[in-house]
């Protein structure tokens, strides 16, 4: 097989759509990946609407902080504890206390579904996917998403 051959079929193996692997289909990998990839349909019905309820957080607290004033950083303590106050305020008043506590209720199966496998290297295009998304709503995970990507990457240049 020529490199070239070898690099477009890496690169269509690449371009299958991220969907749960059946464990017996990939006897090879950890527990830990099998019970993560098997996951996968839970997660997809219930993290885009975590994600939606994060957006809205993030949304509501540029406004609340653009309406309270942005920090100066000439600003002298009793200007930075009236700005504090005024942000406080504007997020009572838009909503975003309860855009917090929304997010959080939605995060928080997931987060208890997933941490305990998320230290574990994951070794699948859909596992590395997932975890990769998670990290987005979990910025705790970002270190261990990135690691099984780099992997993933040098695996993949071995193999072209």
């Amino acid at each position: 097989m020529s490199r070239t051959t070898r690099r477009i079929a890496l690169g269509a193996i690449l371009a299958v759509p991220f969907a749960p692997v059946p464990a017996m289909a990939a006897p090879n990998l950890s527990k830990q990946e099998r019970e993560f990839i098997a996951l996968v349909p839970w997660l997809q019905s219930v993290v885009p609407e975590a994600e939606e309820a994060a957006q809205l957080k993030h949304t509501l607290y540029e406004a609340a902080m653009e309406k309270a004033g942005r920090w100066r950083h000439d600003e002298t303590t009793t200007e930075h504890h009236a700005r504090l106050r005024r942000v406080e305020r504007a997020q009572r008043e838009n909503g975003y206390n309860q855009a917090w506590e929304r997010m959080t209720a939605l995060e928080e199966p997931i987060g208890d579904a997933t941490r305990e496998l998320m230290g574990y290297p994951m070794t699948t295009p859909t596992a590395i996917a997932w975890k990769a998304r998670l990290a987005i709503l979990f910025d705790c995970w970002h270190e261990e998403a990135l690691d099984d990507m780099a992997a993933l990457v040098g695996r993949a240049r071995q193999c072209a």
